[in-house]
């Protein structure tokens, strides 16, 4: 019977439409969202009289189809904070002078504490199943491709500050998307209970993983390069050592 429930379950997954994705925000109900949306307009000194769930319906007509969009806004306008504390953490510990692979772990580390405590991220892996679906996949690619935008300066500044640059043949992108995933892959084996990632031990082992994706994927810069010049914004080029890192500030490669 269990056998026959996993074929199930598994044929339930491969042939999920957008309101079964959604269904994983089934207890969020109409009912619920109306109070708790003139809470917030009275937080906010809006006294507009209360939400109700007619005015909602005016906007969607089901309740599933407003699950499906809450669902793509969860993975696309929810901010993650991450990105503003990293970036400030890393100019201090750039300035404070010391090796990359140390401020880095440090980075690491900080970046998961945050994550941790977000349920907007843990949230955003309960539909990673479902990316095939069209709004799903495109939601995801989008939140991803926000958050490389975010975190490309921090490591152009922390390859510059270490005089680092990528090997032939891997982009930043590249070191950026494993990174990602092992921190992603962390926080689902911290959910199974495999590690736990809230001690020391746990936080170390995972900013160790993280330094050693950087030296498999960069190497020290040899030689100053011929072609390069002053810039003032980090731009979309991989290439290390080409720009300033001036979108975290003024970022200087230490002497």
């Amino acid at each position: 019977m269990l056998r026959a429930g996993s074929k199930l379950a598994v044929d339930r997954l491969r042939d999920a439409d957008e309101d079964a994705a959604a269904r994983a925000l089934s207890h969020i109900r109409l009912t619920d969202v109306a109070r708790v949306a003139t809470e917030i307009e009275l937080s906010e000194g809006q006294d507009r009289g209360a939400v109700t769930t007619g005015a909602i319906y005016q906007f969607w007509p089901t309740q599933a189809a407003f699950q499906a969009d809450l669902m793509v806004h969860l993975l696309t306008e929810e901010p993650l904070p991450a990105e503003d504390r990293l970036a400030a953490r890393t100019l201090e510990l750039i300035a404070a002078g010391g090796p990359v692979e140390e401020m880095l772990a440090e980075l690491a580390i900080m970046a998961y504490r945050i994550a941790r405590t977000t349920e907007i991220y843990d949230l955003s892996l309960l539909f990673v199943p479902y990316s095939r679906l069209p709004r799903v996949g495109e939601a995801l690619q989008t939140s991803y491709r926000d958050q490389a935008t975010a975190a490309r300066p921090i490591y152009h500044a922390l390859l510059m500050a270490g005089s680092l640059k990528l090997r032939e043949p891997w982009r930043l992108e590249d070191m950026m998307s494993a990174i990602s995933a092992l921190h992603d892959g962390y926080r689902i084996q911290e959910h199974s209970g495999a590690v736990d990632g809230g001690t020391p031990h746990g936080e170390q082992v995972l900013a160790e993983a993280t330094v050693a994706i950087l030296r498999a994927f960069t190497e020290p810069v040899r030689a100053p390069d011929p072609e390069a010049r002053p810039d003032t914004e980090v731009g979309p080029s991989p290439e290390v050592g080409r720009t300033t890192g001036r979108r975290l500030g003024v970022v200087q490669p230490r002497k």
